[in-house]
């Protein structure tokens, strides 16, 4: 089962479009902060994927950033931003147990 949600599509200014992607990055980062946060205090280490998360997105931020400069004013930017939801059923592994079991 899957469904999809279109969150934007339409054109923005070029102010428009730094402010949404800009957010959307940011609140990204928020999350993996927590999370690394959580690992930290809750097991005494620092959560790698977040970190790693966070770096790429900063990266991606600049980019946006970068490219959104050289529209400089010259025209509208247009932003399709979609999410895909995919509900998968988990794999059955065989454990030691339940061959023992069986």
């Amino acid at each position: 089962m899957s469904f999809k949600i279109s969150l934007a599509d339409d054109r923005f200014s070029q102010d428009e479009t730094k402010e949404i992607l800009l957010h959307l990055i940011y609140a990204n980062i928020q999350f993996h902060q927590l999370k690394n946060f959580s690992s930290e205090e809750r097991f005494g280490e620092s959560h790698m994927e977040s970190i790693e998360c966070i770096e790429q997105l900063r990266l991606f931020s600049k980019q946006i950033l970068k490219t959104i400069e050289t529209a400089s004013g010259k025209s509208e930017l247009a932003i399709d931003l979609r999410l895909v939801v995919e509900i998968k059923a988990k794999q059955k592994y065989e454990t030691l147990a339940t061959r023992r079991a069986g």
